[in-house]
């Protein structure tokens, strides 16, 4: 739906664009505003599964009016009549990155370049897990020239921030985990925002158990310096962060 604040509401206000025609739903999720255009995953096909398309990555274009081809598919990853199911989107340098799951590589990161045709090399592959296992990535964001996300490792490190370096190659050590907050188990952290060369993000540990947590980028790792953690109830018990404002 496409609602006009600055127009009435009436039968055409909020407008709709039906991508799954019919009763059945799109199933649009993942929403994100990238200059112009909103990407997002939707499912163009019917409830029992046979489309060829499945959930995955469509595009509108805010500055054209809603019609037959806007919005519109623009990435179908795989065959698969599921789908990739597209989300996190975040930009950077004039790539789009994202998380999909395709039978070869399972859940990883995606690189996009909307600049270029879509290929079998566009969007590229940020392999965070070798192989078809999936990594459970989440909560991609950038600051800098870092994509900063949660993921689950085969090494047994659990749930931990991790990071990529978006001016260098991938490699072994590129995307590779930041610290390991946790050591015993998962920190799930989840990244809140960012600040000069800092990200500000939300963890569990057994120690302080879900509190804010501060990570500057430009000097050394040393846990519970950098990052550090804001311990606003002091000890093991959680802070129970909620309705949270960032301003710098």
């Amino acid at each position: 739906r496409v609602y006009d604040p600055a127009v009435a509401t009436s039968a055409s206000n909020p407008s709709s664009s039906d991508i799954n025609p019919g009763s059945s739903s799109g199933l649009a999720n993942e929403l994100s505003l990238i200059g112009d255009i909103i990407y997002f995953s939707a499912f163009d096909g019917p409830d029992n599964g046979t489309t060829t398309h499945g959930v995955e990555t469509w595009v509108m274009d805010t500055t054209q009016a809603i019609s037959g081809s806007n919005p519109s598919l623009e990435i179908d990853f795989t065959t698969s009549p599921a789908g990739s199911f597209p989300g996190n989107f975040v930009s950077h340098g004039g790539f789009v990155y994202f998380t999909a799951t395709t039978s070869a590589e399972g859940y990883e990161i995606r690189r996009y370049n909307p600049s270029e045709a879509v290929s079998g090399s566009n969007p590229s592959t940020i392999e965070v897990i070798a192989g078809s296992s999936s990594p459970n990535i989440s909560s991609l964001y950038v600051q800098g020239d870092s994509l900063y996300f949660n993921v689950e490792d085969t090494a047994g490190n659990g749930h931990e921030l991790w990071s990529y370096d978006t001016t260098q190659p991938i490699s072994g050590s590129n995307p590779s985990e930041l610290f390991d907050l946790e050591v015993a188990g998962d920190s799930s952290p989840e990244v809140l925002g960012g600040f000069s060369t800092s990200i500000v993000f939300e963890a569990t540990t057994s120690t302080y158990g879900r509190e804010i947590w501060i990570y500057d980028s430009s000097q050394a790792i040393s846990i519970g310096t950098n990052p550090r953690v804001i311990d606003a109830i002091a000890g093991a018990d959680s802070s129970q962060i909620d309705n949270y404002v960032l301003s710098f």
